[in-house]
């Protein structure tokens, strides 16, 4: 935004529309939906306590990222955005950052002054993954980021249809296996309605025994029960069967 005297008050605009005014030197836009096919450019005006309005600025337009899971696993990720404009800005180079979910940074990737970029190895241990793009060049007396894409890949749980907890080593406990699952609750119940297991942790197990009972043949209902790291409600729920 650009240098002004104190007091007064600053006009925001977007693309030429007015959205809104402002005492202090910054303003957050509310735009929710930007996309990469339309550069998003903002000016600024000043106006003094006595009426006076100064020219309008030089339009900036910053980066501007989305990111979008190209296949139903969310191992490719494809991700585009607007070149960085100003005045004052010739060609300039991009890095693709990939971040954590406190924001650090785990790793970038030089894309030169190309608009897009094909992540085939996003971080595997992340439901959500996180990008920015950082852009730098002559012009440019410090770095200029874009807003921060994320793309929230599906949970993924798979339950045995049976096992047999008959101590012979193999299929002796019901494991819960598939990614992302944290932060969860999983139960079975027994076809009285009563529950027999519950677990919270993966590396909880159920050997089939109701407290230091035998495990008894039949088939139990199960429910998974979670909230994931987008923050949405996971509900999955089926039936697992002992046999001898």
């Amino acid at each position: 935004m650009p240098r002004a005297p104190t007091g007064g008050q600053l006009s925001y605009a977007r693309n030429g529309s007015p959205i809104g005014s402002s005492s202090t030197r910054t303003f957050r836009d509310s735009l929710s939906t930007p996309t990469p096919s339309a550069a998003q450019c903002y000016t600024a005006q000043f106006l003094d306590a006595c009426g006076n309005r100064s020219a309008v600025s030089t339009s900036v337009c910053p980066v501007v990222l989305t990111a979008t899971a190209t296949n139903e696993e969310g191992t490719n990720i494809q991700l585009n955005w607007t070149a960085f404009q100003s005045g004052a800005t010739s060609t300039l180079t991009y890095l693709v950052i990939s971040l954590s979910a406190s924001n650090a940074v785990l790793s970038s990737t030089a894309v030169s002054s190309r608009l897009t970029f094909f992540d085939t190895s996003p971080p595997q241990n992340q439901q959500v993954v996180r990008y920015r793009i950082e852009a730098t060049g002559p012009g440019l007396n410090a770095p200029t980021y874009s807003n921060v894409a994320t793309v929230a890949r599906q949970v993924k749980l798979f339950v045995p249809t049976a096992f047999s907890p008959n101590g012979d080593g193999l299929n002796d406990v019901l494991e819960l296996k598939g990614r992302y699952l944290d932060n969860f609750r999983f139960t079975i119940i027994d076809r009285n309605g009563q529950q027999v297991f519950q677990s919270t942790s993966r590396t909880q197990s159920w050997d089939g025994r109701i407290g230091t009972a035998s495990p008894v043949p039949g088939t139990y209902a199960w429910r998974y029960e979670s909230t994931d790291q987008a923050g949405r409600r996971v509900v999955q729920h089926g039936s697992v069967t002992i046999v001898r």
